[in-house]
């Protein structure tokens, strides 16, 4: 299998990873905004998937502030 075919089954995974997150912690919130690639800066190679984030509505955090 290429590297790149490697790559899709892991981001498959990942993908199906964040989704079941989603469901156990009733994270209404997922869009296409907030996940996302990691990319080589000069190859612009996919290298994975970023690590799961944005999961601040279902936590209730209102905002946040850096002294608290």
């Amino acid at each position: 299998m290429s590297p790149f075919g490697l790559f899709l089954c892991n981001l498959y995974a990942k993908l199906e990873n964040m989704y079941i997150l989603d469901f156990l912690i009733l994270n209404e919130d997922r869009h296409l905004g907030n996940f996302g690639i990691i990319r080589d800066v000069n190859t612009l190679e996919w290298l994975d998937v970023a690590p799961i984030f944005d999961n601040g509505q279902i936590l209730q955090i209102v905002s946040y502030d850096e002294k608290e």
